[in-house]
């Protein structure tokens, strides 16, 4: 069985991640062999204070015809910490969406991200030590050992917001994402398809940004 992984991690929030690779099995997601996390630390220097959703689930998106488009989850997890005038919420969802079987030899993987995805944090009780922060991790897998049809492309897309209230106060976002493909189902064989994007982007003292990130590679063997 020939697959292809998405895993990584993003702190923030991210539309849509994903390959372009060609397949034309329309069932081909194994979800036995894919995993995410949410977890939202209110105070990343006191790491006791965070709540983890390990088991959020991968439905399949299929109103996206008649062409591909980036649909995104609910939003699944939203937990909130609070401390006098202190206060800390992480709200977050994952999902996919693909494309396989739908247009010939073309096909899409995707992971997807809720819409308003991310953390804030207001320190009016001095409670917090530590910037507060919401970390979804991914790791997905789709069987396509019926083969692929080029290019596949590899890429990762992000409409963030980033603000801040005043002087000291810094907010960020990052994404990093590495993508596979097993080419003998066995990841011994030397081979394999391994390339990795990352994003980051951070503005502090008061500043405000409202961006598109972007970046993508190219799945080859050279």
């Amino acid at each position: 069985m020939k697959k292809t992984r998405v895993y990584g991690v993003v702190v923030g929030m991210v539309v849509a991640t994903g390959m372009c690779v060609g397949s034309a099995n329309a069932n081909n997601f194994l979800p036995g062999s894919s995993s995410g996390t949410i977890t939202h630390t209110p105070d990343l220097n006191d790491p006791t204070l965070q709540d983890a959703d390990a088991s959020p689930t991968f439905p399949a998106v299929t109103n996206i015809t008649p062409v591909p488009g980036a649909p995104v989850p609910v939003a699944s997890h939203n937990t909130t910490f609070t401390s006098g005038a202190s206060t800390s919420q992480g709200i977050g969802g994952i999902g996919r969406f693909d494309t396989f079987g739908l247009y010939g030899a073309s096909g899409f993987a995707n992971v997807s991200f809720s819409y308003g995805a991310g953390v804030g944090q207001t320190d009016g009780s001095s409670v917090f030590g530590g910037a507060s922060e919401l970390r979804m991790a991914v790791d997905m897998t789709w069987d396509i050992s019926d083969g692929w049809s080029g290019p596949r492309v590899a890429y990762e897309l992000m409409s963030v917001n980033l603000n801040t209230a005043g002087p000291g106060d810094v907010a960020s976002v990052t994404g990093d994402f590495t993508f596979a493909i097993d080419m003998n189902a066995n990841s011994s064989a030397g081979n394999d398809i391994v390339r990795s994007v990352h994003v980051a982007r951070s503005v502090q003292d008061g500043n405000d940004l409202s961006t598109t990130l972007f970046a993508s590679t190219l799945l080859t063997t050279s």
